[in-house]
């Protein structure tokens, strides 16, 4: 009965650190995996209609949807490559084209900031502002 006892407290502690650990559900801590909308470019709010309905949802597999009012207007795909304080991003259209960006977060990964170029096929070496590039901040888009 005690060695019942000490596997069942045992089995139960192991439960509580996996459960613990998984936090909330939902993407992990600094993806981009998600639902976000549009507040600010290159520093200046975005309050327009357009802004405010569109909602960018990056999947776990890779896609970027983007819809207004619920209605898809527009796919891409992405892929995604650790760099040193944020992450490469290099986004392609179904025409062929290529953006290449870099992405990090604010406020604890409630904002996400994308740094695309405007110019060329280079990669930001910072996530500050500079020539050629456009700065966007999103934050998830409210759930139904």
């Amino acid at each position: 009965m005690k060695k019942f006892l000490t596997i069942t407290v045992a089995a139960m502690l192991l439960i509580s650190l996996l459960l613990a650990s998984c936090g909330g559900g939902g993407a992990p801590k600094g993806s981009i995996v998600g639902k976000w909308v549009i507040f600010e470019k290159n520093g200046k709010v975005s309050d327009d209609e357009f802004s405010k309905n569109t909602v960018f949802d990056f999947t776990a597999d890779g896609k970027i949807i983007i819809s207004m009012g619920g209605e898809a207007m527009g796919d891409f795909t992405y892929t995604t490559e650790k760099a040193t304080g944020f992450t490469h991003i290099i986004i392609k259209t179904k025409d062929g084209d290529t953006i290449y960006g870099a992405f990090s977060f604010e406020d604890g990964g409630k904002v996400l900031i994308l740094k695309t170029n405007d110019k060329d096929q280079t990669y930001p070496t910072k996530m500050d502002a500079e020539e050629g590039y456009t700065i966007e901040k999103y934050k998830p888009a409210a759930t139904e």
